[in-house]
């Protein structure tokens, strides 16, 4: 009879265990229409309609919505990609939407669409008319976007000699915006109606979207680096190979011979300016100067002044026949201490005239 009972107990737990079997087996098709129910549940929120819109977000979906706005600008500074690029920038990542509870009821909500801190536009949304499981998915209804913050301008500052594009096309005086302003370097220079003298001007466009796409041109049309950190001296040289020859020798023979007109070390006052002459402009200030200077050099002489290095920093055509050269030179100084070494800088100006390139004035800095 024990017997009987375990054979019954057994036949018993194996039935239990192939319902359980049948049971699991069938429970992921039992399951799956509160899965669906419960998905279409989280889908079905107006939050999950916004992640889904701003997932949307390609490069298809941004021009559909600036199309409008890149329509009505000047492509004369920039051209259409150039504008879009600046689009795409602020829509292409890291947006976000919040909900705008004024305008929210049960069937319809209002989102802003932000990007940072700006607010680029509202998205509204609607509950559809097809619902599944009882539940209406929501669908976009409306877009508006402002991209007119976008819209900026640009300026920059270079030489007037030099060349200003922006997309091609050549900036001109409309596009020049306050005063001339001067060049440090040339600043004793200007009030000299002899002088051409360059100063920087500042060009401005409006209405681009980001920077304006500015190439600049030198004076020889090579172009120059926006960023570029240039001297004065480096955006002041002007002058032809030919043009720096001449300047060259000119001070070859001009320096040391000025130098002995004004130290005297030969005691030969006459003969100093007589070696100096072919070399500065007749009647200039500079040779009234000297001639003034000679007067007192009787009593007054060093033991010998050379120049021993001359280092020049800049060579400029400054228009109508003048030039400028600033230079560095090493003067050695007999004394009663020896040799002594100074280095002096100058400012020399000269004039092209019939015999040549003359000095006419120099200034010490």
């Amino acid at each position: 009879m024990a017997e009987r009972k375990k054979r019954r107990g057994s036949a018993f737990g194996k039935g239990m265990l192939i319902y359980a079997l049948v049971f699991l087996a069938l429970l992921p098709a039992l399951l799956r229409p509160l899965w669906n129910y419960l998905a279409e549940y989280e889908e079905s929120g107006p939050d999950k309609a916004m992640e889904r819109y701003l997932d949307s977000m390609d490069e298809a979906h941004i021009r559909a919505l600036s199309a409008d706005f890149l329509a009505g600008l000047d492509l004369r500074y920039q051209d259409g990609d150039q504008a879009f690029a600046a689009v795409e920038k602020v829509m292409g990542g890291g947006l976000r939407y919040a909900l705008k509870s004024a305008d929210t009821d049960l069937r319809h909500a209002t989102y802003n669409i932000r990007g940072g801190d700006q607010l680029l536009g509202t998205v509204s949304i609607a509950k559809g008319e097809d619902p599944r499981f009882g539940f209406a998915p929501w669908e976009v209804e409306a877009e508006s976007y402002d991209f007119s913050w976008l819209l900026g301008e640009d300026e920059i500052t270079v030489p007037e000699t030099w060349t200003v594009l922006c997309n091609g096309t050549a900036l001109g005086a409309e596009d020049l915006v306050g005063e001339p302003i001067p060049f440090e370097l040339l600043k004793d220079f200007y009030g000299d109606s002899r002088f051409d003298l360059p100063s920087y001007v500042t060009y401005r466009v409006s209405g681009v979207l980001g920077e304006a796409p500015f190439t600049v041109l030198d004076r020889e049309g090579h172009e120059v680096p926006r960023d570029a950190e240039m001297s004065e001296q480096e955006q002041l040289a002007n002058c032809s190979e030919t043009e720096q020859e001449q300047i060259r020798t000119l001070l070859d023979g001009f320096l040391q011979r000025y130098i002995d007109c004004l130290s005297n070390a030969s005691r030969n006052i006459q003969g100093n300016y007589n070696a100096l002459k072919p070399y500065i402009l007749s009647g200039s200030d500079i040779d009234k100067r000297v001639r003034d200077n000679m007067e007192g050099q009787a009593w007054a002489h060093s033991g010998g002044d050379t120049v021993t290095n001359r280092d020049d920093l800049l060579l400029m055509n400054i228009g109508n026949g003048y030039y400028l050269a600033e230079l560095d030179y090493t003067l050695d100084t007999v004394g009663n201490r020896g040799h002594v070494e100074s280095v002096n800088r100058v400012i020399v100006i000269m004039s092209q005239t019939n015999n040549g390139l003359k000095v006419i004035e120099i200034y010490s800095l």
